[in-house]
């Protein structure tokens, strides 16, 4: 009787110690981290000469290309801009065939070159009214650079159509200047967001 009676004693001590273990463990993790400045909100920009070099060599897909031309309703079309020093050329992908063209921003304007298909010969333009960037900065923290998704968003006043996501590495400052990092890693700032504090639990421990 005795033996079992320390034996008893014995695990429920050990039981005890292990709970109390588990509890400060808890009471560790669940400690409040400090504060962190984040970004608010995610970034829209119209594409300009110097932004177009932050999305150099990226293909932007397209489930329509209405905004491009009317004959492209409901057809998919991929967009690959390349800029080449101060000039920027863009591969657009059509069913019907391959565009060479050249892009004048202000807001896009693509004119195919030689040697065209037949639905878009040599010289046509394809005017887009709004042709913005989205980076989806919101929630990154400041002063860190990150991969983000960015999209290219192409509208005029009757269709509007947006891309898959292609991705970019980018960083936002205390101020909310958003800067990406170009194929050739020079930094480029593609816009501005606002900046929050941002609070919460880690599992980091004590």
């Amino acid at each position: 009787m005795t033996t079992r009676f320390r034996s008893s004693r014995t695990i429920l001590r050990s039981g005890a110690a292990l709970v109390a273990a588990a509890t400060v463990f808890v009471a560790c993790n669940d400690e409040p981290t400090a504060p962190v400045q984040v970004a608010a909100a995610d970034v829209v920009a119209p594409v300009t000469a110097i932004i177009a070099t932050a999305i150099s060599g990226k293909t932007f897909a397209f489930r329509s290309g209405a905004a491009l031309s009317p004959a492209l309703a409901n057809q998919p079309v991929s967009i690959t801009m390349t800029t080449t020093g101060s000039s920027t050329t863009a591969v657009i992908v059509t069913p019907g065939g391959t565009l060479n063209t050249s892009v004048v921003f202000g807001s896009c304007a693509f004119t195919v070159l030689a040697p065209g298909t037949p639905q878009f010969p040599t010289g046509i333009v394809m005017s887009v009214q709004y042709c913005n960037i989205t980076v989806r900065t919101r929630g990154t923290v400041v002063g860190k650079t990150v991969v983000l998704p960015i999209l290219l968003t192409l509208a005029t006043p009757q269709f509007s159509t947006q891309s898959d996501a292609q991705t970019v590495s980018a960083s936002v400052s205390s101020t909310g200047v958003v800067t990406a990092t170009t194929q050739t890693g020079a930094p480029v700032v593609v816009g501005t967001t606002t900046t929050t504090t941002s609070t919460g639990s880690t599992g980091s421990g004590s």
